[in-house]
């Protein structure tokens, strides 16, 4: 070899493989080259001419459905209204007669109280009596042991 010759596998770099180099088209400028193209169906024009109806006939189309009603939406309506009637009934019942229920509950928690308390009472009123005894037997065996 001589200094100037490259060979042109040395000089990709890539040696042995494939070459993936794509070329690019701009898709703007490969449409502008198709020239126009046909419109399929209507245009904006004939949207914009189309016959639309008046202020006044919209007005009374909407008058007619507002009179007039979904039979479907007044059926639900009806059973929702009867539901919750039925709803209400239901807890009216349950707040009215739970009333009389807690003051019966509060009474009976009164007297279980008072009860238990008493017997609180008996118990460590025994105690009580019997404890001081034995402190006093307590601290004179204690006494007599340091003499």
């Amino acid at each position: 070899f001589n200094g100037n010759f490259v060979p042109r596998r040395l000089a990709v770099g890539k040696m042995g493989k494939r070459d993936t180099r794509v070329a690019w088209v701009n898709p703007i400028a490969a449409a502008r080259q198709r020239g126009p193209v046909e419109a399929a169906g209507p245009t904006l024009q004939d949207y914009l001419k189309r016959e639309r109806p008046s202020i006044e006939e919209v007005q009374k189309a909407k008058k007619a459905r507002i009179a007039v009603g979904s039979c479907t939406l007044a059926e639900w309506e009806e059973k929702m209204e009867e539901k919750f009637r039925d709803e209400l009934k239901a807890h009216r019942e349950s707040v009215l007669g739970g009333r009389e229920k807690k003051k019966k509950k509060k009474k009976e928690k009164k007297k279980k109280k008072k009860q238990g308390e008493c017997r609180r009472q008996d118990e460590e009123g025994e105690n009580e009596v019997a404890e001081p005894e034995a402190e006093a037997e307590k601290r004179s065996f204690d006494r007599s042991e340091e003499r």
